[in-house]
């Protein structure tokens, strides 16, 4: 398949190099030549659209044979050709094995080889692109002016008939499969954010493919170029493609919006310089491997752009694929990955790949995932789902602000439901929908468990009925009411577990938590999230962040944020002596947030060896782990008799507050944090305690900007407090591993898809 993919690329680029002659043999101007590889384009386009539907029908294996041949008859066609008619019939031809190849050869190799081996046998198959971009048309030149362009051609025949037998061999039965809707393709059109998408592609590659196709005749009638100039700049050219796609690959993840505005502007400058610069070789040389670094990386960015705002790093449906870069002619070819994610039926397609992650099973008491390695993480991102649509009557009085959304059928998704202690399923649940203008609709890119939500999960807060959970949230908008100016659909986003206005006088004054119009973030543990008032309570992120810093991310939407708040309420200055009271995740951030604080000493009160070792990683000088009257004891002894400058109270229980503001000194701070359970305080300790007390709920949206900073410029990893990476399916595992301290704190990632 690899060689497969060498020759289609070779058969399209080298009408490329061969413009000239073709154009004079077949007495036919340059721009009529030029043609003859714009419809080869038109061809593909349209036969990646329809192909998968067609060869739903037939064994794979001879769909793929088929193609193969009929490239061959329109090599040998193009090579005969008596006539410039014949030679666009010929193009034609290959237009549609292009087009189908490439969107059915994905979904081949994924049929063909075990899950692991997927990354490798694409990487194999790619390998045959890059190589006949790079070489196909200097090579092209160089045998054209040697054997003449028909020669070209004719030489491709054997490889192609090579590959036609060794096919036959080695490609066993691949049985037919049932084929996705059409219709779901145009459905996409009527999306504002997919049009102008589109509409950018298709002019940035429309401008680029134009100048590529005319290189030849523009070099050998302004710098004079011989056939030997002409193929060694066509290979600088070539060479410059690996470079750009090198450098594209490494800086998309940190700069990917910058490169996506820049990109198409410093290619056209490089073709206006080229312009300028016409006659003279050397600079026309240096032009030419610009334009071909740049040209070669805008189709990286665009790919990684489409993935990220799909919320998606890897492919799940591969009916529709194919690679921009394989077929630049083609206006619409990167948007590939638009279409991998929607262009699908409700169901599962059968094209999808059946991943193996080594997932635990619910019965199982999990896998921690290290998140130091990223392809962990990634795996479990890229996941996807479907979600069962269930027709009924249109409701004649639903109204609501949405005008996306099939009133004639409800939506269902899979969400998490704490029906009772240690009780917690996931079930099917109605998928939220616009219900107010100030709403926003945000499909989750992570979650994860709280350790509050354990205090109804225990039994200690009572629930009277099924209760939808999860509070801590971030992901990209789908869609908003009509009163949202802050956010819009395609951005990233985190919010806060209070949600809030962010315009009343509690908000103004820095206390969201406290805002007049304040409601509770619940049901977050679910695919997707209805958020209300969305620009006081969400805040996006210039760009949609690469893969591995989402889970820091998170933490910015609650247990960072309340860490922080802990330690604000509490007075850390430079300097100071902070004592942190629990070795709970939010005690683990106090530590980190005292740290950054500038806090000289932090005693960090802990029992548990894995807890511990993070604390002083988070900037812990000292580990107490004695509690009570002991434990009292032990902080006063580290601060000579005193006590601390600042104590954070991350637990929540009547003995945790106690020995918070008894280690404290007299004229010190406790910012207390912990949701409280069975607290009954008596005033008389605290009345001669001397200690100011200021704590609650966190006003997380107050922090927001400065902490997903902090995590953006990569600073900080707060996200490393997760030492448990699940799908959200499992996410009873979840709550039993933090309930039984098998886990800090669980992440879950949605596997729920539109």
């Amino acid at each position: 398949m690899a060689l497969c993919v060498a020759l289609l690329i070779a058969s399209e680029f080298m009408p490329v190099s061969l413009l000239t002659p073709i154009a004079h043999d077949l007495h036919a101007t340059d721009g009529m030549a030029g043609q003859a590889i714009s419809i080869s384009g038109l061809f593909a386009v349209v036969t990646s659209l329809l192909i998968a539907t067609f060869a739903a029908r037939f064994d794979r294996r001879h769909v793929l044979i088929g193609l193969t041949a009929v490239m061959l008859i329109s090599l040998i066609v193009i090579a005969l050709a008596p006539n410039f008619f014949i030679l666009m019939m010929a193009r034609a031809l290959l237009g549609i094995v292009i087009g189908g190849f490439w969107s059915l050869a994905t979904a081949t190799v994924m049929r063909l080889v075990p899950s692991e081996s997927i990354p490798k046998a694409l990487g194999i198959v790619y390998t045959g692109n890059a190589v006949a971009t790079a070489f196909a048309a200097p090579i092209g030149s160089y045998l054209g002016g040697i054997i003449g362009w028909r020669g070209v051609f004719w030489a491709m025949t054997p490889f192609v008939v090579a590959n036609l037998i060794w096919q036959w061999i080695s490609l066993p039965s691949l049985a037919p499969q049932k084929a996705n809707a059409m219709g779901k393709l145009f459905g996409l059109l009527r999306r504002r954010n997919v049009a102008f998408a589109m509409l950018g592609v298709m002019l940035t590659f429309a401008g680029a493919f134009t100048t590529f196709t005319y290189l030849r005749p523009f070099l050998e009638t302004y710098t004079g170029v011989n056939i030997a100039q002409l193929s060694l700049l066509l290979l600088a050219l070539g060479v410059a493609g690996f470079v750009g796609t090198y450098f594209a690959s490494t800086m998309a993840a940190r700069h990917l919006y910058s490169l996506l505005t820049g990109l198409p502007l410093a290619l056209g400058a490089v073709t206006l310089g080229l312009l300028g610069i016409r006659y003279h070789m050397t600079g026309v040389a240096f032009a030419m491997f610009a334009w071909g670094a740049v040209n070669s990386a805008i189709p990286v960015c665009w790919s990684t752009c489409s993935r990220r705002v799909s919320a998606t790093s890897q492919r799940a449906a591969v009916d529709y694929s194919w690679e921009p870069s394989s077929c630049p002619s083609c206006l619409a070819a990167p948007l590939e990955d638009f279409f991998w994610t929607t262009y699908q039926s409700p169901q599962r397609s059968s094209e999808e790949p059946h991943y193996s992650f080594s997932q635990p099973s619910p019965s199982a008491e999990g896998t921690a995932f290290d998140l130091s390695k990223r392809s962990s993480i990634q795996n479990l991102l890229s996941r996807t789902g479907r979600r069962t649509v269930i027709p009924q009557r249109a409701s004649a009085n639903r109204e609501t602000d949405s005008s996306v959304r099939n009133q004639k059928e409800t939506l269902k998704m899979k969400g998490t439901v704490l029906y009772g202690p240690r009780d917690v399923r996931f079930e099917d649940r109605e998928e939220p929908r616009i219900e107010k203008p100030t709403d926003a609709i945000i499909r989750i890119s992570a979650t994860c468990v709280c350790g509050s939500d354990l205090w109804p999960y225990r039994g200690i807060q009572k629930i009277g009925q099924p209760t939808p959970m999860g509070h801590e949230y971030c992901g990209i908008v789908e869609e908003v009411g009509s009163a949202v100016k802050t956010v819009k659909p395609g951005q990233f986003v985190i919010g806060s577990f209070c949600i809030s206005d962010n315009t009343c006088p509690n908000c103004k004054a820095g206390y969201q938590s406290g805002c007049q119009h304040l409601e509770s973030m619940s049901r977050a543990q679910a695919p997707i999230l209805r958020v209300p008032l969305a620009d006081g309570t969400l805040l996006a992120t210039s760009e949609v962040p690469s893969d591995d810093i989402i889970p820091s991310l998170l933490t910015t939407s609650d247990v960072f944020g309340t860490g922080w708040f802990a330690a604000d309420a509490a007075n850390v200055k430079p300097g100071s002596t902070v004592v942190v009271v629990g070795d709970g995740a939010v005690g683990l951030m106090g530590v980190l947030s005292a740290k950054i604080m500038g806090a000289e000493r932090i005693i960090a009160m802990s029992r548990h060896e894995k807890r511990q070792q993070l604390a002083k990683e988070f900037g812990a000088t000292d580990i107490v782990t004695e509690r009570g009257d002991e434990g009292i004891e032990r902080v006063k002894e580290l601060t000579r008799g005193i006590g601390a400058d600042s104590v954070l109270e991350c637990v929540g229980s009547q003995d945790s507050m106690m020995q918070a503001i008894r280690s404290t000194r007299p004229g010190g701070s406790v910012g207390y944090v912990g949701v409280p359970h069975g607290m009954k305080l008596e005033m008389w300790p605290v009345f001669f305690a001397l200690v100011h007390l200021h704590g609650g709920p966190a006003p997380v949206r107050r922090y927001l900007p400065d902490l997903i900073k902090l995590v953006w410029d990569r600073k900080i990893e707060p996200g490393k407090v997760f030492d448990l990476v699940l799908p959200l399916e499992q996410v009873a595992e979840g709550y039993r591993a933090m309930d039984e301290r098998r886990a800090i704190k669980t992440l879950l990632l949605p596997n729920g898809k539109r």
